[in-house]
């Protein structure tokens, strides 16, 4: 399929080269018997001359996007609050990854946000390295983990990457997403109405807990900006209140049997 592919974009190329040739070779013909100093050019000429035009202010504007973003994140890293962390600690997916290099943290701001220790940041990934806790195989993107109390279970929300069309009463959320969990009694407790309204809405992302650390990765295409990081943070200790995390987490205990029921058993 990729070869294919490949094949039609070439072909593709081609044919607009050659079409925009004769294009130039007529207008050029034209211009050049209007303007004496235009008769040396060549459509090579011209055709490199507007890929310049158009590649020069591109990557000069470009460049002062990217300092304008750095400018920005010096002066939210001053006065918010954030405090810039190490990238290479140990994170929540990093014993879950085949290779280190797959997945690279390129910053890492810490912050404790309602009573909850709090980090964000970027990161990137390649050949799957996150799995499905992403909805790409690689690309970049913004991550927010919270610690929280107690002992909670393990349990992840996941988008599915391929989502069928909804059929009559199929359920929104299962069609969107699934859940991933061990204990089906704490399970229940989590995955409820609430977060799946949520979920639905767009309001939160797919989020991961494991081994207390709650965590959230949304990908992105454009320059990662102090707002997207603030609203990453956001959305995870929202996924936290919605699930009721945020207070001492402490497992159901199993039901106790009466010492009566017992006796009557072995009798």
């Amino acid at each position: 399929m990729t070869s294919i592919v490949i094949c039609v974009v070439f072909v593709a190329m081609c044919l607009l080269y050659a079409t925009m040739r004769a294009v130039l070779q007529v207008g050029m013909a034209d211009l050049a018997s209007r303007y004496e100093w235009m008769r040396g050019w060549r459509p090579p000429t011209v055709l490199a001359g507007l890929f310049l035009m158009i590649a020069v202010p591109r990557n000069f504007l470009q460049k002062r996007r990217l300092a304008r973003v750095r400018r920005d994140f010096e002066r939210w890293e001053a006065a918010s609050g954030w405090i810039r962390g190490r990238v290479d600690r140990v994170w929540p997916w990093t014993n879950r990854i085949l290779a280190p290099d797959m997945v690279t943290v390129t910053s890492a701001f810490d912050r404790e946000l309602a009573g909850l220790p709090v980090t964000i940041g970027e990161l990137s990934w390649i050949d799957d390295g996150l799995s499905d806790a992403t909805d790409r195989w690689k690309g970049r993107g913004i991550f927010a983990v919270v610690r929280l109390p107690g002992s909670p279970p393990d349990f992840a929300v996941r988008s599915y990457r391929t989502v069928y069309r909804q059929r009559a009463g199929e359920d929104e959320f299962r069609r969107r997403f699934r859940t991933i969990f061990n204990d089906t009694v704490d399970a229940r407790r989590l995955d409820h109405d609430l977060p799946r309204e949520a979920h639905v809405n767009g309001e939160i992302p797919p989020w991961t807990l494991l081994d207390g650390e709650l965590f959230t990765i949304v990908s992105i295409e454009k320059v990662v900006t102090p707002e997207a990081m603030e609203s990453a943070a956001s959305a995870t200790l929202r996924v936290v209140e919605l699930t009721g995390l945020r207070s001492n987490w402490a497992p159901i205990p199993p039901p106790v049997q009466k010492s009566g029921s017992v006796d009557s058993e072995t009798n």
